[in-house]
């Protein structure tokens, strides 16, 4: 499953995006059906648009909101050999593939989708990545360089102060750290549970 929540500015309204993928059995064999699902906020049902124009794999399950689309961080199969952005305008319900820096050519390992001052943002190991002009690829600009990542830990969100969030990869348990790139320090955060990055930005359409 994937998803997105996000603002549509054209229409000034708000919208969740639901990603379902099950198995329907046809004629005794079982086949994969996607569904893509908007429910827009004031509407008392789900819609449903045009599944994906190619087939993805998902890396990221949650969707980043930016300049009127969610994109979501993919891969054209399961070993993650040919990573990509795809993004979907909210207003024209249509599909879009963004490229990551350096033509892709990055380790889908160690990838990690986020907004930082209103850019799409992505973590690249030990780099960070912003796109200044949405929607250019030609735009991708390295914000700066983590320093002193451990290899079992992922940055997943960079806050106002350029500090950066990292947390353990999925083979690896233990506390999540602040990293202070200013100063070249850090230190940990311990979590009870998994915790998810959540920025409050909501804002009446109809103030």
């Amino acid at each position: 499953m994937m998803y997105g929540f996000g603002y549509d500015v054209v229409n000034d309204n708000y919208k969740v995006v639901s990603v379902l993928r099950a198995c329907e059995c046809i004629s005794g064999n079982f086949v994969k059906k996607d569904e893509v699902k908007v429910h827009t906020l004031g509407a008392n049902s789900w819609k449903r648009i045009p599944m994906f124009p190619f087939a993805v794999v998902p890396i990221q399950k949650s969707g980043q909101c930016v300049s009127g689309t969610i994109n979501w961080l993919v891969s054209k199969d399961t070993e993650k050999s040919q990573c990509f952005i795809l993004s979907l305008d909210m207003r024209k319900d249509s599909y879009q593939k963004v490229f990551l820096p350096n033509d892709g050519k990055v380790d889908g390992c160690s990838l990690h989708l986020s907004v930082f001052r209103d850019c799409l943002t992505v973590f690249c190991g030990d780099d960070v990545w912003v796109m200044k002009e949405y929607g250019n690829n030609e735009s991708w600009t390295k914000l700066f360089t983590i320093s002193d990542r451990p290899a079992f830990m992922k940055a997943i969100y960079v806050f106002k102060d350029e500090q950066v969030l990292l947390k353990p990869t999925e083979d690896w348990a233990g506390d999540y750290i602040f990293n202070n790139c200013r100063d070249c320090t850090s230190k940990s955060i311990d979590f009870e549970n998994t915790p998810e990055v959540c920025v409050e930005s909501l804002i009446s359409p109809y103030s």
